[in-house]
C-alpha cells in the first residue's frame, strides 16, 4: 500500500508486519524482535522518530477510515434487519388476517403466530415491586489519582507510567 505520509520503507516495513507474527498470540512469545531490528537500522535516531510519528498519524488515519466504514456497514445491516422485521411483520399479519397458520411449498415452510411482550414507556411511575435495579460499580480514578498523590495507599490499585507522544 501506498503511504500517505514520505515514510522511510524500512521503517514502514518493520512497522507493518503483522502483530501475530512478532508475539504469539497465545503464550505471548516474542517471535521477532522488530524493536532490536529498528535499532539496528542505519538511520539517525530523530529521523526513526520522526517517521515513527508520520508512521503513527498514518495508522490513526486508517483506524479512522475503518471506524468511519464499519459505522457505514453498521447502518445498512441495521436497514436490512429493519425490513426484514417489516416483512415478517407482514406477512405474519397477511397469514392470520386470511386463516392461515401454515404455509408450505417445496422451498419453504411457513407458519405464523402471535406472541405477546410487555412495553413500558416509563419505569419510574411502576410501583417498586415491578422493577429491577441495576447497579454498575467502577473506581472513581479522578479521586483516587488525588488520594495516591497524597500518599494514600490502597489494595490493588497503582498508577502506571508510561511514555506518550502528541504528534502533530
Amino acid at each position: 500500500m501506498k503511504s500517505l505520509f514520505d515514510i522511510d520503507s524500512r521503517i514502514s516495513a518493520l512497522l507493518s508486519i503483522p502483530e501475530d507474527e512478532i508475539v504469539d498470540m497465545e503464550t505471548g512469545e516474542v517471535l521477532r524482535d522488530i524493536w532490536s531490528e529498528l535499532d539496528a537500522l542505519e538511520i539517525e535516531r530523530k529521523e526513526k522518530i520522526a517517521n515513527i510519528a508520520l508512521f503513527i498519524k498514518e495508522t490513526k488515519k486508517e483506524a479512522e477510515a475503518l471506524r468511519e466504514y464499519a459505522r457505514q456497514i453498521s447502518e445498512r445491516a441495521k436497514a436490512k434487519e429493519n425490513r426484514v422485521e417489516r416483512l415478517v411483520i407482514w406477512a405474519a399479519t397477511s397469514m392470520i388476517m386470511h386463516g392461515e397458520q401454515t404455509i408450505e411449498d417445496k422451498r419453504v415452510r411457513v407458519t405464523a403466530t402471535t406472541s405477546k411482550s410487555v412495553k413500558v414507556h416509563d419505569a419510574s411511575v411502576l410501583p417498586d415491586v415491578y422493577k429491577r435495579v441495576k447497579t454498575t460499580v467502577e473506581a472513581d480514578k479522578t479521586k483516587l489519582t488525588k488520594a495516591l498523590k497524597n500518599g494514600e495507599t490502597f489494595e490493588g490499585v497503582w498508577v502506571i507510567e508510561k511514555p506518550s507522544l502528541r504528534i502533530k
